[in-house]
């Protein structure tokens, strides 16, 4: 609820969680692939400590240029987010990668200082 109020607000969400109650009014979903979430997040953590300057040899690898442009617009929300927040979905805790995911985002929550 606090989530939906704060969006109205102005607030503006990313989510990467399919079936999600976030994804019907998100900003941007990144739907990842299934089993591609690591990778997703990964690129993401590398735009926004790149600053974005590197975003062509970041994304050369990933020809899906809709993921292109959702990871581009996603880093440009975190980097210039007054508050950002990040939630941790309970899928992402019993993914078979959760520890990597874990350290994922917590590189994005250094980067844009949380």
């Amino acid at each position: 609820m606090k989530l939906h109020k704060a969006h109205e607000s102005g607030a503006q969400i990313i989510t990467s969680t399919l079936g999600s109650r976030l994804s019907d009014y998100a900003d941007e979903w990144l739907q990842p692939t299934p089993g591609q979430e690591l990778d997703l997040l990964q690129q993401l953590a590398r735009l926004i400590e790149h600053h974005m300057a590197d975003l062509k040899s970041v994304l050369r690898n990933r020809p899906d240029t809709k993921m292109s442009g959702r990871l581009e617009r996603s880093a440009m929300m975190l980097l210039n987010a007054f508050h950002p927040v990040i939630i941790i979905a309970p899928a992402f805790l019993s993914h078979s990668d959760n520890r990597r995911i874990l350290e994922t985002v917590e590189r994005l929550a250094k980067k844009t200082e949380l």
